[in-house]
């Protein structure tokens, strides 16, 4: 952990997630977590060039109570993110997606595009 002025920040966590996807196929992305606060973990979706189910857009409220559970956090610290290299339209490359809880999952509120020099602020400088 590193100490900067009044927050912590660990390095970021990195892993490949698999959920299922419609029909229960089998579906893959890559879960970035930054935690550039004490009590704020920034989540990044990343959509895999070879994913062979569903998009994370297409499931976003669901993957996001997954790794809610998972990492046993409250609802009120998670930012959710999406991020997909392969999308040509610069606003669609990352998307923000700002989520509601109702005592047992989340679902979508709404979406808009960021830049990276946003993700690169809420990240402590950490995203590239």
């Amino acid at each position: 952990m590193r100490e900067n002025g009044n927050h912590s920040t660990l390095e970021p966590e990195s892993f490949t997630l698999d959920y299922p996807g419609w029909w229960d196929e089998i579906s893959r992305c890559r879960i970035t977590i930054y935690r550039p606060h004490r009590n704020t973990i920034v989540a990044i979706a990343t959509e895999l060039p070879d994913n062979p189910g569903v998009h994370v857009r297409q499931v976003s409220a669901n993957l996001a109570t997954t790794l809610l559970y998972r990492l046993d956090v409250s609802p009120e610290t998670l930012m959710w993110i999406e991020y997909d290299p392969c999308e040509l339209t610069p606003s669609a490359r990352l998307q923000r997606v700002v989520l509601r809880w109702d005592s047992h999952r989340f679902y979508e509120f709404q979406r808009f595009a960021v830049s990276p020099a946003q993700l690169h602020s809420w990240t402590s400088g950490q995203w590239r």
